[in-house]
């Protein structure tokens, strides 16, 4: 057995360059480590699905830590953790940042709530909803797993 179980590594800065390109020495060291029966492990912010797209473009499969240890799914895509924000926190954050004109970002699975009140949130690519107030947010089961603010 090897002495090395598992790697982790984050993505942005660390495994992969500004620019979202990957080194090929790291794509081919981690292809050579998981078939050599090593656990590649990506710990990041960010969602599963983008996780996934990097995995892909290296070649492997993998746990993933998302949004910041708020949502784990393993290598099989089974969720381990997912620790949501309380409803009630949510709300009092948005009325805080409604009354600070405070951009805010509530990230669930798979999409992205935007709460941009400077018009500084425009790099963000994801799932968007601009600032059409919050209520819709409980409509659905979909929970909250991490949150930004900025100003």
């Amino acid at each position: 057995m090897a002495m090395i179980q598992a790697i982790a590594t984050d993505l942005d800065s660390t495994f992969m360059h500004h620019g979202m390109t990957i080194a090929p020495l790291n794509s081919q060291m981690v292809r050579q480590a998981v078939d050599d029966g090593i656990h590649f492990v990506v710990a990041s912010g960010r969602q599963a699905p983008a996780i996934s797209q990097v995995m892909a473009k290296v070649g492997v499969t993998g746990a993933k830590v998302c949004l910041n240890g708020s949502y784990v799914e393993d290598e099989h895509g089974q969720v381990l953790v997912a620790s949501a924000i309380p409803r009630d926190r949510i709300t009092r954050l948005l009325k805080l940042a409604q009354a600070g004109h405070t951009n805010l970002m509530l990230y669930r699975k798979n999409g992205v709530f935007r709460y941009d009140v400077t018009n500084t949130l425009l790099w963000h690519a994801a799932f968007l909803m601009h600032g059409k107030g919050y209520n819709h947010l409980f409509k659905t089961e979909a929970r909250m797993l991490r949150l930004l603010a900025t100003d």
